[in-house]
């Protein structure tokens, strides 16, 4: 049997990946954001706002789009769970916005989210439990500290 081998149990695995969108505390202050509300069902520009931006994550801000349908705001309706007959207004108010912007990449069209790497974040699998596990720690050691005793003067 060699190392190989799939039933090894010390075998290296695939680490699972977490991807997240880092919203400023304001983001319903944006102007942007904003400018979108004031749209006729603002909110829910918004919301496939966020559904394209969760979406893309894995890809570094870009959804790609493989020619499938006739438009590629009909491949949106179809990856983001939409009406597709509101998509084509919807896309071109975020692309007004320049929350969005449509692309060429290679042979590829694509939406992309401008600024994305002030957005993006991830994490292993492993950091997730670490992180974790020091938030446990952090907790532990503040609960059993005497509420009372200054811990950065020494008793005398």
């Amino acid at each position: 049997m060699s190392l190989s081998d799939e039933r090894n149990p010390y075998r290296q695995t695939a680490e699972k990946r977490f991807y997240f969108a880092k919203l400023p505390e304001n983001f319903f202050e944006d102007k942007k954001i904003k400018y979108l509300m004031t749209q006729q069902q603002g909110d829910g520009l918004v919301v496939l706002y966020l559904k394209i931006l969760c979406k893309s994550l894995r890809n570094n801000g870009a959804l790609y789009f493989d020619g499938m349908l006739d438009s590629i705001e009909e491949e949106i309706a179809l990856e983001v769970g939409a009406d597709a007959a509101g998509i084509k207004d919807a896309v071109k108010i975020l692309k007004q916005a320049q929350l969005i912007s449509e692309s060429q990449d290679g042979e590829n069209r694509c939406i992309t989210i401008p600024r994305i790497d002030d957005i993006l974040t991830s994490e292993t699998d492993a950091a997730r439990r670490k992180r974790n596990q020091r938030a446990r720690e952090r907790a532990e050691t503040e609960t059993t500290l005497d509420p009372g005793a200054n811990p950065f003067r020494p008793e005398m």
